[in-house]
């Protein structure tokens, strides 16, 4: 593998048709696949696919599938390299026992986490400064950041806990995600697609591959090569993941 998604839904609807042809781009691409599943009928499609590492958790924002999920990640914690995505997210849950019983249910996650010595995987919409909060109080040593919506001091934070910041596709549009690409050590940085999201050509459906043109963009900020890139971006997710 020259590059890693760490973060897609290759199990949602809208791969249904094209699949093992978005498989098989990513493999001609060079680039292996951390699959996500948020539903059981999710982690159905496919747990059985050789070309996925695969991890599953909870949308933090659908209360009704946590219960499911807690069950899916426990009955399936030896299949999964990690649990994820978990977390917070105050873009949907603006009321405060919403948010209340997110925390609950995040925390319930970490302990399952850490009680299988399995890294996490964080969803934490508008809600970073509080996520990072709980993954310190929490002493949580392995954790990725996923799509960080947050400020750049937030960011850098995160990485002074020792944890990775992935920077999504969409780096080519998002002057954010450059910033935190020119700025953030690049041994503290994965890839991710969030496929079928964040799209780095606006309207389409997003898909494993891409991750290369997030990797040539880095790149292009650093003024580094792009080799250097995907064997810095690759090490950081191989380590962290243990594959």
């Amino acid at each position: 593998m020259k590059l890693i998604d760490t973060h897609a839904h290759l199990d949602f609807p809208e791969f249904d048709r094209t699949r093992p042809e978005v498989i098989a781009r990513a493999k001609a691409s060079g680039v292996g696949i951390i699959n996500c599943c948020l539903t059981s009928d999710g982690w159905v499609k496919v747990k059985d696919n050789k070309d996925l590492f695969l991890m599953t958790g909870c949308c933090p924002y659908r209360f009704s599938d946590w219960e499911p999920q807690w069950k899916l990640v426990n009955e399936n914690i030896d299949n999964i390299i990690g649990v994820g995505e978990i977390g917070l997210d105050y873009y949907w849950v603006k009321e405060d026992h919403g948010r209340k019983r997110e925390e609950e249910n995040f925390l319930r996650f970490l302990k399952l986490a850490r009680e299988h010595d399995k890294p996490v995987l964080i969803h934490s919409r508008n809600a970073e400064k509080r996520a990072l909060e709980i993954l310190k109080r929490e002493k949580v040593e392995k954790a990725i950041m996923h799509c960080f919506s947050g400020m750049l001091e937030d960011a850098l934070r995160a990485v002074d806990m020792g944890y990775l910041v992935s920077i999504p596709t969409n780096i080519v549009n998002s002057k954010q995600k450059q910033e935190f690409a020119k700025k953030l050590p690049l041994e503290s940085i994965v890839l991710e697609t969030d496929a079928p999201y964040l799209s780095p050509e606006h309207g389409k459906i997003n898909e494993p591959a891409n991750v290369v043109l997030s990797a040539k963009k880095i790149a292009e900020i650093r003024g580094i090569d792009f080799g250097q890139v995907c064997s810095v971006t690759t090490r950081n997710a191989r380590e962290f993941f243990k594959i």
